[in-house]
């Protein structure tokens, strides 16, 4: 996969100051003919980056990346006027900008895969390759109010489960309210789609029913426990 970045400005990338100390910088009125494009890890020594290029105001550069092993990035420029001196002697002073990579953007899909009993029931969670925790919402409240969050590391060994448990009001139905999220180690995505769960009676009966969607390995398993 590969990034492309584009220099817009006249005069340069338009970035923002990645550090709070107070920079050296070369004082010209001149005109930018060429800025240097240095990449590296954000939150990593800007000493560490590597050139990506020297590109004119206008031009463009791409950095191939992985999306199994890469981290964010945080890109930092360099301008030069003809007389070829650029404007900060170090990175370190340098106009940077993040640049997140974010491999999860899309909701996951997350379904009742099991019949509901009084006591538990099975939900399937579309998980990718690049899941590295999951995230369950649980709320008695339609609108997911008051949910109970709970974050689980995923692991490449599945299945993984997500136990949640929950004391019931009594001995007859209980419905709650289901949402899921995942992350591939940054932000987490969207949620999910809100799924009504209602839970059977003491005698099994009126229990939501499951589709059986998704197969074992991406399921979380959400407990009912009596007090």
């Amino acid at each position: 996969m590969s990034l492309t970045l584009i220099v817009q400005a006249r005069r340069g990338v338009s970035l923002s100051v990645a550090t709070v100390r107070q920079p050296f910088r070369r004082r010209t009125t001149a005109e930018t003919v060429a800025v240097e494009i240095w990449c590296g890890y954000d939150g990593e020594d800007p000493a560490k980056a590597q050139l990506l290029g020297t590109v004119a105001p206008g031009g463009a550069l791409v950095r191939e990346w992985n999306p199994d092993r890469d981290r964010n990035l945080r890109l930092y420029q360099r301008r030069f006027t003809v007389d070829g001196v650029p404007d900060v002697a170090q990175l370190l002073d340098a106009d940077s900008i993040a640049l997140p990579i974010k491999r999860v953007t899309e909701a996951p899909v997350l379904n009742q895969r099991t019949d509901a009993t009084f006591t538990a029931v099975e939900l399937g969670i579309e998980l990718s390759r690049f899941t590295r925790r999951l995230r369950v919402e649980v709320s008695q409240n339609a609108d997911m109010s008051d949910a109970e969050i709970t974050d689980t590391p995923v692991t490449d060994k599945l299945p993984n489960t997500s136990p949640i448990t929950r004391a019931p009001s009594g001995s007859g139905t209980e419905t709650i309210y289901v949402r899921a999220s995942v992350s591939a180690g940054g932000a987490f995505s969207p949620a999910s789609d809100i799924l009504t769960v209602t839970f059977a009676n003491n005698s099994g009966s009126g229990g939501s029913g499951g589709s059986g969607g998704f197969g074992p390995g991406t399921h979380v398993e959400i407990e009912h426990h009596q007090a």
